[in-house]
């Protein structure tokens, strides 16, 4: 929009104001691709004529800052009721506002009750000041009189002085001087917090109050400061009186403001309105020293472009610039409302609501912004969360629902940006699925009102639209449809002062059948900082309907997505490495031991058929399967989508084995009671047999599920794969190898060379040096790779891991083969830009310069103490490394992981590197091993055992040791084999049986 800022002009004037007055403009808060602001300025000597031109510039919208009233030299009260007889939009400050003075003021507040200082005969201190006029203008020391005497003199002093201004005394109020900005939203009038101007300590209570030199000079040069009124009762008080002097004084018209000056009585709390203000001093430069900015930077969500959007949108609701639009979109859900629930039941944005209801508390009064059919609400519900629910949502047929009425206790209708301003606190607000539907100015007047009005959280979710999506949904449904990309408005709108984004990801919503794209949105969730979260909760863990990638990204186009639809997506299995903390898994068979002990805790013993008690062996067997499967589906949640797989193949395995086990032949009963034994036991056999049937149906109908998700997961992998060449699907398909393989190159290969120079001429570092270069390398390789494949660079660290913390086995030996070319490469790639300094230093190729591709120990330490040194080097650094990868301990910051174990590697090297190196790392010892004997090194290479008994045997006992140490004294995860739920004898009995019992079958 083009919008005009029109000003008083100080041409030909003498105003004590020219002095001080910068003009706003908000130009200097708003970026200009959104609103072109200019500045026009108006005499009052010429202001008609200097309107009339300033229209014909075609401006959209003006905001109005004159402020002379009839008896000043600047142009205001004539000057705006010209500019309003022109029929253009106007925003702030009506003429009917700038005429009143403070004895309007006054007679106002004795019909509405409102506090403001009287003229109690006998009662002094009091203050003189003039009725008309800006409010500290002409106040001095001297405008405080403690006799009757004194009130007479400075009334005929200022009647000499101005004759055209009234003049009013009051009761001076002992107390704190306060002021609050008070603005139009919507319908509501809504005060923001109030500022307390902090006089220097010492400061009489006569002389604590603003007159011209304080306002002006004192604060400008820091002797008074400014607070924030924070502290109930008082800051509702003056909040309360603010709004009720804006409204007594009849301010209004749609994007109205005002500053309310008060005083906050000492004795007893109460505040005092002393002055409405047309024009807050907001706009003004950065950095300036005036209250008003201070506090819509610091307290208006959003700031000061927020600030202006919640103006305008006022205003263009007042004037009904929506309506048509909102009607239409009200009728384009209208006429589907029946069948809406259903489908988005089905939809990931009832998943994103599951997620945030599981992981989040939303237990108090939520309200739910565009709450369509009453999701959220059930979804609550079924969390047993305790909440009272409440609801906003254009379209009547849509809270029709039996959701509406079975978990909201109040709903309204009509559009968000009306209702929300005047919706109440609540504790928690939501909006998912509906923000796209607003342009950017309601978008920030709606998410400024969200923030002031929500106590713990906001959550919401914003649609990421490309323009090819946007343009065909105004084809199909009409131009009024309005949709919008409103991801980088959410990005500049930022995260209000006081609150904290505890969650923010970008998540694949829906394939559109409209125009065959994928559409994305983010989902959003602050939380306030005053309010305490549940241990462990930031991030949230992920569940099986949503599985959030909680990396930082950077900034995307609106239409990258759409060239590349990955990005952003959850990751299909989790990365064991050492670049983040460590994920936690369910290891194999665990769930189930688990629930074969509870079932036995509960049963006894299972019956003994031999003796004509409960069944045949196939129920046994089957009643253990559905165990077996019960602990598959409540160990779903942590497994990969390979995993899954692998189940559904398992399953199907097992549902073949049940059609051709054969049943157990019937045991005759030897006597009565065997006989009734034996009748018991048919009915529970019979009992057993529908209970299988029904664990049958329920699997089926998981494998149909499983099935359908896996149809899923191919067809977006074949929309992945057209966006792709050959070469870019073989990466996706090996991502991990093809990284590790990187890795291991790059930090095998920086290490050697640092080692080379070093070898070549000591005066180009030293031990220290060599030292701090591993490390360097190391964290170079963990920044490579390690949000990929976990960056290991040693098959050490894969397989403890996979010991201690379930990284599959079935890739130990990928990354293992990784690490082998990749260490094989390094030193090749070391050796070749070495070459020449390598047969100038050493042309007889001797442990002179090979020790740089390979360890020996020193001459002077025996074989035991170097395989001591070994041990307890690799101990060490596997101990610590674990450390930095438990998320239950004290894990370093986003990122810094990489960084503090290169420092480790540093330290070791520093500590324990004297005796052996140390190797640390056999692969990588091994590879250059086999490069330098291939180079020309000689069989000297592989001359002692040293290599594989020293930098194999023992890394490897040191490594399961140091695991074994950390996971004892501190780690509680069951998935370490420390705190393992190991089966019994008689478990590891049965399931011999088991084994035994199949296979004589067979």
């Amino acid at each position: 929009m083009k919008i005009c800022l029109i000003n008083s002009s100080y041409e030909g004037v003498d105003s004590p104001f020219e002095k001080y007055d910068e003009f706003p403009d908000p130009n200097r808060y708003i970026p200009k691709e959104r609103h072109e602001f200019v500045t026009r300025y108006v005499t009052k000597a010429n202001a008609n004529a200097e309107i009339d031109e300033i229209c014909k510039e075609n401006f959209d919208l003006f905001m109005n800052y004159m402020w002379g009233i009839e008896s000043d030299d600047v142009a205001g009260v004539e000057a705006t009721r010209y500019l309003e007889s022109k029929g253009v939009i106007i925003l702030t400050n009506p003429s009917t506002f700038l005429a009143k003075n403070k004895l309007d003021l006054q007679k106002a507040a004795k019909k509405c009750g409102l506090r403001v200082p009287g003229d109690t005969p006998g009662k002094y201190p009091k203050i003189v000041k003039y009725a008309d006029g800006y409010g500290s203008l002409n106040l001095d020391e001297n405008s405080i009189c403690y006799t009757e005497d004194e009130v007479i003199n400075r009334v005929a002093m200022m009647q000499k002085d101005n004759t055209t201004f009234g003049i009013l005394v009051q009761d001076y109020i002992i107390g704190k001087e306060c002021s609050a900005i008070v603005v139009e939203m919507g319908r509501e009038v809504v005060a923001l917090t109030p500022l307390q101007y902090v006089f220097p300590e010492n400061t009489p209570d006569n002389e604590a109050f603003l007159t011209w030199h304080n306002k002006f000079e004192a604060v400008d040069q820091g002797i008074i400061k400014y607070a924030f009124v924070e502290e109930e009762p008082h800051k509702a008080n003056l909040q309360s009186a603010a709004v009720e002097a804006f409204k007594a004084i009849g301010v209004s018209g749609g994007g109205a403001w005002a500053r309310v000056d008060m005083r906050l009585e000492e004795s007893t709390g109460h505040a005092y309105v002393i002055e409405v203000n047309c024009i807050p001093v907001v706009f003004y430069p950065k950095g300036n020293t005036l209250g008003d900015d201070l506090v819509v930077e610091e307290k208006f969500p959003g700031g000061q472009a927020a600030f202006f959007d919640m103006l305008l949108a006022t205003k263009q609701m007042q004037l009904g610039w929506h309506t048509a639009q909102n009607n239409h979109i009200a009728a384009v859900y209208d006429s589907f409302a029946p069948a809406y629930h259903a489908v988005w039941e089905k939809s990931e944005l009832c998943n994103i609501q599951k997620f945030f209801s599981a992981n989040y508390d939303l237990s108090g009064t939520v309200l739910d912004v565009a709450c369509g059919t009453g999701a959220m609400g059930q979804v609550l519900h079924e969390h047993g969360i305790q909440a009272e629910v409440f609801g906003i949502d254009l379209s009547p047929c849509m809270l029709e629902a039996p959701n509406i009425k079975m978990y909201y206790k109040e709903v309204r209708v009509g559009p968000m940006q009306e209702l929300i301003m005047g919706a109440g606190e609540h504790d928690h607000i939501t909006c998912f699925g509906a923000l796209h539907f607003l342009d950017t100015v309601h978008l920030n007047a709606v998410l400024a009102r969200m923030f002031m009005l929500a106590r713990k959280s906001v959550t919401f979710e914003v649609d990421d639209l490309d323009d090819a999506y946007i343009q065909e949904i105004k084809r199909k449904h009409g131009d009024m449809t309005f949709n919008a990309n409103h991801v980088q408005a959410v990005a500049e709108f930022g995260i209000p002062k006081g609150w904290k984004r505890v969650y923010s990801e970008r998540h694949f919503l829906y394939s559109s059948p409209t125009t065959k794209t994928d559409v994305y949105g983010y989902a959003m969730r602050s939380a306030h900082r005053s309010t305490s979260r549940r241990p462990r909760d930031d991030p949230p863990a992920a569940t099986e309907d949503f599985r959030p990638d909680q990396r930082y990204k950077g900034y995307a186009s609106s239409d990258y997505a759409s060239n590349n639809p990955w990005y952003g997506q959850p990751r299909s299995s989790p990365v064991f490495g050492l670049a983040e903390s460590l994920p936690h898994t369910v290891r194999h068979g665990q769930a189930s031991r688990h629930d074969k002990r509870e079932h036995e805790a509960r049963y006894k013993r299972e019956p003994d058929v031999e003796k004509g008690e409960g069944r045949g062996e196939g129920q046994g067997e089957g009643s253990q399967r559905g165990r077996h499967r019960e602990a598959a589906r409540l160990g779903s949640q942590d497994d990969t989508a390979e995993e899954k797989l692998d189940r559904v193949s398992s399953k199907k395995r097992r549902s073949k084995l049940d059609a051709d086990e054969p049943k157990s032949p019937k045991i005759r009963p030897k006597n009565k009671e065997a006989a009734e034994a034996g009748k018991k036991g048919k009915k529970e056999e019979e009992k057993d047999e529908e209970e299988e049937e029904e664990e049958k149906e329920e699997e089926e109908k998981e494998e149909e599920e499983e099935e359908k998700e896996e149809e899923e997961a191919e067809k977006r992998q074949a929309s992945y794969d057209r966006h792709r060449n050959a070469f870019a699907q073989f990466r996706a398909r090996y991502p991990d190898i093809l990284s590790e393989y990187l890795a291991t190159t790059i930090t095998v290969f920086l290490a050697i060379c640092g080692n080379l120079s070093y070898r070549f001429n000591r005066s180009y570092g030293t031990f220290e040096t060599l030292c701090w270069t591993n490390g360097l390398a190391t964290m170079a390789g963990i920044y490579l790779a390690g949000g990929v494949s976990g960056a290991h660079i040693n098959p050490i660290i894969s397989i403890v891991l996979a010991v201690y913390r379930g990284f599959p086995w079935h890739k130990v030996w990928v990354y293992m083969l990784a690490q082998l070319f990749g260490s094989l490469t390094a030193g090749g790639l070391a050796y070749s830009v070495y070459h020449d300094a390598i047969h100038t230093i050493d042309p007889g190729l001797t442990s002179l310069t090979g020790q740089s591709f390979y360890t020996i120990p020193k001459t002077e330490i025996s074989v035991s103490s170097a395989f001591w040194s070994e041990f307890i080097s690799i101990a060490t650094f596997v101990c610590i490394v674990f450390a930095l990868g438990d998320d239950q301990n004290s894990p370093p910051g986003a990122g810094m992981n990489a960084l503090i174990i290169g420092f480790v590697s540093t330290l070791i090297g520093l500590t324990l590197g004297y005796n052996t190196g140390p190797c640390m790392n056999p692969m990588r010892d091994m590879a250059t091993r086999l490069v330098a004997l291939m180079v020309g090194y000689g069989p000297q290479t592989f001359q002692n055992w040293w290599w594989i008994g020293g930098c194999w045997g023992g890394d490897l006992a040191g490594a399961m040791t140091g695991a074994a140490v950390y996971d004892i004294f501190i780690f509680t995860g069951s998935e370490s084999p420390v705190n393992y739920l190991w089966p019994t004898m008689q478990e590891v009995v049965d399931k011999l049986k088991r084994i035994l019992s199949l296979r004589r079958k067979g």
